[in-house]
């Protein structure tokens, strides 16, 4: 199992052929076959991955945020040696007020100011007049049908955006559970909650429904005892049935995603722990702890993990793996001490391996850390540890140029011989730079570690050929500016709170 670490927060995974593309903002990334990571977009600008059946597209573009007129980008496909290569077509710009899909030979564009959604023809060279104003939220399509997310129902339409059914499925809150519904082969999943949970009362039981797609008709429901903290679908294969996987604070339970029949129960790792009660000194009830843990599989292997929101940060930190019988397989595994699992992020399995986006393990460091656990299911023993990918040789030098004003020195040694050795100079280079300025800068979160001295000014200095140099020193340039632009947006400053960050970098042949 590797850890890699990533530019900025994965949000979603995609595949195309032999690639796993990764959804950041600010930047476009690859992960090959040999769980490489690719940088194919760095410039300056925002970024914007479209799924599409057969392939993938990669929008640029720099925004103009809280604009009236949407923006246009330029358009990406990514080639067979991790290239971006034009693409023919453009995309209305995710602002403020616009995000836009494809569905047939229309552009949906969902407004958000006046929530509701635009349809204009995709082939009209721009987007004057719309040709149908529909009251819905977030347009979603699943097996070339349309459907409107609004919250509290989802919508289903025909091709002439007729509704068809509405389901009323209202989200839940409770924190750390953020895929209360979903799409899934030829249902709609969701979860209906008997009250809101809060933090004096011991929370409810909640139920698991299913849904036709094709009429809209609740086909099962399912009530359990204990909240439901994780839902996901598994597609049926040669081996067994399509089911729904629910983690409960006490239970994995299995259920035939067709008929909703019970197949498989077994005890959450963290129901020992976490299913204590609270009470003050007095006496009075005050909840109780929750893993708010995950359920996942990849059809290999039963994952569990916890959650570090909430009440509780029990588990956060595990990897626990289970056969698919339910068995215990090992755990609990460590993941390395910078990162955390998260209930938010979304797991995958891609090309034939697994992917678990995690996040950083400290508030101080959550717009740092990012990075994504790769497994090879195949090859997993019960000793398999989870590692964190090296990269190239690092060094901080703490300056001081008085007894006012105190700087950093970051020193990166280029591994020349790593298949990737350019993208990992710079990816590695960006991310200790960003650790460095949050570390000891002055920013939003406590940090213990802040100095009161520090000017904001951190040198990096890199050590590698002439030819090394030619091949990175566009990219450092972008980085300087990347780094100063998310500190502004960040408002991460000097640790002295009167400069701002301000990176500086330095070849030295070697």
């Amino acid at each position: 199992m590797k850890l890699i670490p990533s530019l900025e927060f994965i949000s979603t995974l995609y595949s195309d052929s032999n690639i796993v593309y990764i959804d950041g903002d600010e930047h476009a990334a690859v992960i090959d076959i040999k769980d490489t990571y690719r940088i194919v977009g760095f410039q300056v600008g925002d970024y914007l991955i479209e799924k599409k059946e057969d392939y993938v597209n990669i929008y640029y573009g720099k925004a103009i945020y809280r604009s009236e007129n949407p923006t246009y980008l330029n358009c990406y496909q990514v080639d067979p040696h991790c290239q971006l290569v034009n693409a023919p077509k453009t995309l209305i710009l995710p602002q403020e007020r616009f995000r836009c899909s494809f569905f047939e030979n229309f552009c949906l564009v969902k407004d958000r100011q006046n929530k509701q959604c635009l349809v204009f023809d995709a082939d009209t060279e721009g987007f004057d007049k719309p040709l149908l104003t529909l009251p819905y939220r977030y347009p979603k399509q699943h097996q070339g049908a349309l459907y409107f997310d609004n919250f509290s129902s989802i919508v289903a339409l025909d091709d002439n955006f007729n509704e068809r059914w509405t389901i009323q499925c209202k989200n839940s809150r409770a924190t750390g559970f953020q895929r209360s519904h979903f799409f899934a082969d030829n249902y709609f999943i969701y979860v209906s909650f008997l009250e809101e949970p809060n933090s004096l009362s011991p929370w409810p039981g909640d139920t698991v429904n299913a849904v036709c797609l094709d009429t809209g008709k609740t086909l099962w429901s399912t009530t359990f005892d204990d909240p439901v903290m994780s839902v996901m679908h598994h597609r049926a294969s040669s081996q067994s049935e399509a089911a729904i996987y629910i983690g409960t604070d006490k239970h994995c339970i299995v259920l035939n995603a067709e008929t909703g029949k019970q197949r498989l129960k077994f005890a959450s790792p963290y129901n020992v722990m976490d299913m204590k009660p609270i009470f003050l000194d007095d006496g009075s009830y005050q909840g109780e702890l929750r893993s708010e843990s995950r359920v996942w599989t990849d059809g290999h292997f039963i994952y569990f993990t916890g959650n570090s929101g909430g009440w509780s940060h029990y588990g956060a930190d595990q990897l626990h793996l289970y056969r698919m019988d339910g068995s215990d397989f090992s755990g609990p595994i460590q993941i390395p001490p910078a990162y955390r699992f998260d209930a938010v992020k979304q797991c995958f399995h891609l090309n034939g391996k697994s992917y678990i986006p995690v996040s950083s393990a400290s508030q101080a460091f959550n717009l740092v850390d990012f990075g994504v656990i790769i497994i090879d299911p195949l090859t997993l023993t019960p000793e398999s540890d989870i590692e964190l990918e090296a990269g190239p040789v690092r060094e901080l030098v703490h300056r001081v140029h008085d007894k006012k004003t105190e700087s950093y020195q970051l020193k990166v040694i280029a591994d020349e011989t790593a298949d990737n050795a350019r993208d990992d100079l710079i990816r590695f280079s960006e991310i200790e730079t960003k650790r460095i300025a949050v570390r000891f800068g002055d920013q939003l979160w406590t940090n213990k570690e802040k100095n009161k001295k520090f000017n904001g000014q951190i040198q990096l200095i890199i050590t590698g050929s002439e030819k090394m140099k030619l091949d990175c020193q566009a990219m450092l340039d972008i980085l300087v500016e990347r780094v100063h632009i998310w500190a502004v947006e960040s408002e991460i400053d000097a640790g002295n709170r009167k400069e701002p960050i301000k990176v500086s970098w330095q070849w030295i042949e070697g």
